[in-house]
This record gives structure tokens, C-alpha cells and sequence, in this order.
């Protein structure tokens, strides 16, 4: 079992002030947790917020705060495959999977064969600077490092 780790506040500062202004965009927060990301894109103005989890007590509570978002309770996996499958796409896919598990370069992958960014979107990783990081078909646009964590932003090609 993994220990839960949520976004702290200085990255998540950094994070939004990074995106800039994030009016009226879609976005999507993977490995949603407590949903703290995601509620702060709806504060921030997006027009709709895609939240993924699989922990059912997680789910509840987002649920209970966000009344105007989609959550998904599932595996990340089937998440990307349903919601591409779906037609939806996002200017804003926000990523943090737990720290040193595998599940960077998997995500990159999966988004690569089940694509879900607009055009002109960018796909920002939150990781440990300990973690291997391949960007394969994914351009990094920039990194930016806060302590251990990392936020790396992608956009295709």
C-alpha cells in the first residue's frame, strides 16, 4: 500500500502560476486524491474539470464538494481509454501518480495511443527528481523543481 501524498501548497501555486490564465479551459486531474487540484482549476475559472480516482473515500469526498465536475471512479487506465473513447479533450491534463512507481512513463504511453489533449494543450507530471523520466514522442516545454518534486510540462510532439 502506498503512502497518500498530495500536491503541496507551494507547488501548487507554482503549478497555476505556470499555466497562467486557465479561463474557460477543460482539465483533467489524474490520480485526483483528496481533488485538491482540480477544485483549484474551477476556482481559477476552467469551464469543466474531469477528476480520475480509484479510492472509493476519495471519490466520496470530491463528490460531496464539486458539483459541476465528472468524477471517475476507476483505474487510470480505463479512465484515459473511456474518456478518449468518449471524444473528450482537455487544454490541461494534470498528472501526479504516486512517486516512484512506474507510473510516469506509462502515463505518457497511454496518452500517446489514447490521446486526450486539444491541440496546443500541455500535459503537466508531477514526480520525484529520484524518478527515471523518458519523454519519448512528448516535448518537454519546460521543468520546474520544488524540493523532491518535480513539475514537468509536455506537449505532443
Amino acid at each position: 500500500m502506498s503512502v497518500r501524498r498530495h500536491t503541496t501548497s507551494l507547488v501548487l501555486k507554482a503549478l497555476f502560476d505556470t499555466l497562467g490564465d486557465i479561463s474557460g479551459k477543460r482539465f483533467l486531474d489524474m490520480f485526483a486524491g483528496s481533488g485538491r487540484v482540480g477544485e483549484e482549476a474551477l476556482r481559477r475559472g476552467a469551464s469543466e474539470v474531469f477528476f480520475i480516482e480509484a479510492d472509493p473515500l476519495m471519490v466520496r469526498g470530491i463528490s460531496r464538494r464539486v458539483s459541476q465536475s465528472r468524477v471517475l471512479k476507476m483505474d487510470y487506465k480505463k479512465a484515459v481509454q473511456k474518456l478518449s473513447l468518449d471524444g473528450e479533450r482537455f487544454d490541461i491534463i494534470f498528472a501526479d501518480p504516486p512517486y516512484e512507481k512506474g507510473f510516469v512513463e506509462d502515463i505518457l504511453r497511454l496518452l500517446e495511443k489514447f490521446p486526450l489533449l486539444k491541440e496546443n494543450g500541455v500535459l503537466v507530471v508531477e514526480r520525484s527528481r529520484r524518478e527515471r523520466f523518458e519523454p519519448g514522442a512528448w516535448s518537454v516545454i519546460k521543468e520546474r523543481r520544488y524540493g523532491d518534486t518535480i513539475l514537468t510540462y509536455l506537449k505532443e510532439g
